[in-house]
């Protein structure tokens, strides 16, 4: 082995940005025509050469399709019933939490049916350490 030959690419951990680093071994290579070195391949990308991760990528479109979900929602709750728990559900999901929880509220005092669903709920798992949570299951009469 002669070396490495060094990529990076931003990526993402929730509310945390790094760059990552992918390192690939560069061999000499007495069969090869690229000057005698030999590099191992990139892994296959959503948009090769991206300077952004897969990761950042699905991120980004998958917010923007939950934003557009979400103001459909809320544009159809101006003329039909839409559940407050569905609205709080998409909002903790944008990381919208004030808003997740105004409307997990008014599902309480509404009495929304989709509210029993509450602690079982994965999607809003990014909720549970807040205290406004327990306190809404404390009022639901579910055990922590």
């Amino acid at each position: 082995m002669i070396g490495y030959d060094r990529s990076e690419q931003l990526d993402v951990e929730p509310a945390r940005y790094f760059v990552l680093v992918t390192k690939r071994e560069k061999r000499v290579c007495q069969f090869c025509q690229e000057g005698g070195i030999a590099t191992a391949p990139l892994a296959t990308r959503i948009i090769d050469k991206a300077l952004a991760s897969d990761r950042v990528v699905i991120d980004t479109v998958v917010a923007k399709k939950a934003n557009a979900i979400l103001a459909d929602l809320l544009r159809n709750a101006q003329s039909e019933y839409i559940s407050p728990y569905s609205i709080g559900v998409v909002q903790a999901a944008l990381g919208e939490i004030d808003k997740a929880f105004q409307n997990l509220e008014r599902a309480l005092t509404e009495r929304d049916s989709q509210i029993t669903y509450l602690s079982l709920d994965p999607e809003l798992d990014a909720l549970r350490s807040d205290s406004r949570f327990q306190s809404l299951l404390k009022r639901l009469h579910i055990p922590r």
